[in-house]
């Protein structure tokens, strides 16, 4: 497959807005053009109206650009960096936000003065940190991808975070309109900033809720009105596990989480890592100076997690190397520059049932999770 060049652009600091949260004047956001500064490039399987941003070479690190694959969901749908949060959505701006300081270090701009102070003193502790949170969220993209080409296409993002571009109900709903995601985080500021997000989208809910108590979250009703748990669901964990200790018990917690979904659902899993090229004491020290706590975990302790469901290949390996996408131009290596780890588990089908079949009674009896999956191959 051919590929467009992209020349990255120079980027520079962003500086602090006047308000805590930029309004969308300020910055390309939905139904505004994005800067000039930032390089074009359009990805031709989908509407040729739709041109994406390519972020630049300088802030990713180790990819040295992304360039898109026809059809496929790949780090080019990112549309990094994101747009800001709306105008007159509050913000809390007495505690900084572990949400907020990822979306800070993607580009976003739904972070406030105090999660910028926090973020800056993640970079100065760690300066990869920007490279490492895109490389956190082009995982996500390629594995949304797997789990549409796999015939799942119901998602439930626990510690969504912030609401920057490429959000799960994006780039899923971009391959398969049909596609239906319900969003869950702790805090209630980014949880009001993922409403703001997603008013008026079709098969997408967001509520407050804790990972910790996974009965609560399956029992919400708003999930019930967009998922239908008796067809495979994707949990994703992205980058939240880390941020529960042993005494949460987060093997157990996911273990809750996937016991009653059908067969067949998938487990997406992206954790800070032991072992790497990052070291995550001194990003755990800021972090704790300002009362969170960050686990990082070794690769044994991270296939744990998964328990019994079946690993997708190339099982539990470091954040590049989780099926990077032959058109994206990324140096790999071994990975380990990442500082994380990254896999996607499978809930095993019982003998004898076809899930295909099953979502073709799904759409008969008018299920949510019913309707045709566009390719995205």
């Amino acid at each position: 497959m051919s590929t467009v060049p992209v020349t990255p652009p120079e980027r520079s600091e962003p500086s602090p807005p006047p308000s805590p949260v930029e309004s969308t004047r300020q910055r390309g956001g939905h139904g505004t053009p994005l800067p000039a500064a930032h390089a074009q490039q359009q990805v031709t399987d989908w509407p040729a109206s739709r041109v994406f941003s390519v972020p630049s070479a300088a802030d990713e690190g180790p990819p040295d650009a992304v360039s898109g694959v026809a059809g496929r969901v790949s780090a080019v749908a990112a549309e990094l960096p994101g747009p800001s949060a709306p105008e007159g959505v509050a913000c809390g701006l007495g505690r900084a936000s572990v949400a907020r300081v990822c979306d800070f270090l993607l580009g976003g701009g739904y972070n406030a003065a105090v999660d910028r102070e926090l973020a800056r003193q993640v970079l100065a502790a760690a300066p990869e940190m920007r490279r490492v949170a895109r490389a956190y969220r082009y995982f996500l993209y390629r594995a949304v991808g797997y789990c549409l080409r796999a015939g799942v296409r119901q998602f439930l993002d626990i510690g969504c975070g912030a609401p920057s571009a490429g959000c799960v109900h994006e780039v899923a709903q971009r391959a398969d309109p049909g596609a239906r995601v319900a969003y869950v985080d702790i805090d209630p500021f980014v949880v009001e900033l993922a409403r703001s997000k997603v008013a008026g989208s079709r098969g997408v809910c967001v509520f407050e809720e804790d990972v910790r108590r996974p009965e609560a979250v399956l029992d919400r009703p708003e999930l019930g009105r967009v998922l239908d748990l008796g067809e495979p669901v994707a949990v994703v964990l992205g980058s939240v596990l880390q941020f529960l200790g042993g005494a949460d018990d987060p093997a157990g917690v996911v273990g809750r989480l996937l016991a009653p979904l059908a067969a067949g659902s998938v487990l997406v899993v992206s954790h800070a890592a032991t072992g790497g090229g990052l070291d995550w004491g001194p990003v755990r020290r800021v972090y704790g100076q300002a009362g969170v706590s960050v686990t990082a975990r070794s690769r044994a302790q991270v296939e744990e997690l998964f328990g019994g469901l079946g690993l997708v290949e190339p099982g539990v390996v470091w954040l590049p190397q989780w099926r990077p996408e032959p058109g994206d131009v990324v140096r790999v290596g071994d990975g380990r520059w990442s500082g994380g780890l990254a896999g996607v588990g499978r809930k095993a089908v019982a003998a004898g049932r076809d899930v295909a079949g099953a979502r073709r009674r799904a759409r008969r009896r008018g299920s949510p999770a019913g309707g045709r999956l566009r390719p995205v191959m």
